[in-house]
């Protein structure tokens, strides 16, 4: 039996309510040779049920039961038994657009090689759907080639299809027990790393705005907090161990990432005053007599959330 083109890969974590919508947008794909990983990562809410349910009807599903060990950690529980050529993640609330894996296939067809395929998404919030229009290149239906400030355009991995041998190849990984933002330092090297993306202009993707999800309500806890140095750390070892190391780039990349911290995830002023005395050490560490503007830039938003007028 020859092995599917495409591998999908579903962490699934208490998502009932949405999984069937989920598992279904992958299966009634027009394009058929893939297979779909379910991998709950230890549900407590029936998300069991639907699952075996579809393992038992449809020989592409492929189902792994383990404890709670965050969302990364079973994507790479999927990557170890995966089959395909490439792979593709996708969140158990979300669902994809019909005609998205045929598209994907014919670019892979007329070309030898394609690292990383990115397409558009839409953002669905209480019920509304719009397209997620930040998320621009200067080319369609072609490949790109990356730049710095392109790179922090949108870091998620839903909305992207890889090659399996290529995140095999420099082992691309997620930060270990990261609860929130654990995909920012793969995305980060592996867009390095690939140098050209293909970009398709399609909207194939669905993120859906889920109130109680990991990725929007973590910022009511310390953990969430703390959770920013984690993935600051991870990705400078990460760029380093690949060689793709840059001290002014990697001081961007930080800049971006807690600036969006400090806008968007804390609604809790109590939060703020940790953030900041963490982000002022880091600023000692890496120098501040020179700073540069979106130094400058991070400090003054620090200082308006603390020192409100």
């Amino acid at each position: 039996m020859k092995n599917p083109r495409i591998s999908i890969i579903m962490p699934i974590y208490n998502a009932a309510p949405y999984l069937a919508q989920a598992i279904d947008s992958v299966l009634n794909q027009n394009y058929k040779d893939i297979e779909l990983i379910l991998v709950n990562d230890g549900s407590t809410d029936g998300s069991d049920d639907i699952i075996k349910k579809y393992a038992q009807s449809d020989s592409r599903v492929i189902d792994i039961h383990k404890r709670n060990a965050g969302v990364f950690r079973a994507r790479e529980d999927g990557l170890a038994i995966a089959h395909s050529e490439y792979v593709m993640f996708m969140d158990s609330d979300d669902w994809y657009e019909d005609g998205l894996f045929q598209k994907i296939i014919d670019i892979i067809d007329k070309n030898k090689i394609v690292n990383i395929i990115e397409f558009k998404f839409y953002q669905t919030i209480n019920g509304i759907q719009k397209p997620a229009d930040y998320l621009t290149r200067s080319v369609s239906n072609a490949f790109y080639n990356i730049k710095n400030e392109d790179i922090m355009a949108m870091t998620g991995v839903v909305n992207k299809c890889y090659r399996l041998e290529f995140i095999k190849k420099y082992q691309l990984k997620g930060v270990p027990d990261s609860s929130s933002s654990a995909e920012i330092p793969f995305h980060i090297v592996s867009f390095l790393l690939a140098k050209e993306i293909y970009f398709l202009d399609f909207y194939g993707y669905n993120w859906r705005f889920v109130e109680n999800s990991i990725s929007h309500n973590k910022h009511k806890n310390e953990r969430f907090l703390s959770n920013i140095w984690k993935v600051l750390d991870f990705l400078e070892s990460e760029m380093k161990r690949l060689n793709v190391y840059d001290r002014d780039q990697y001081h961007a990349y930080c800049t971006t990432i807690l600036g969006w911290f400090i806008n968007e995830k804390f609604s809790f002023s109590k939060h703020y005053y940790t953030y900041y005395t963490t982000c002022r050490r880091l600023f000692k560490k890496w120098g501040t007599r020179k700073m540069k503007p979106y130094w400058l830039f991070v400090w003054r938003q620090l200082k308006k959330k603390i020192c409100p007028r």
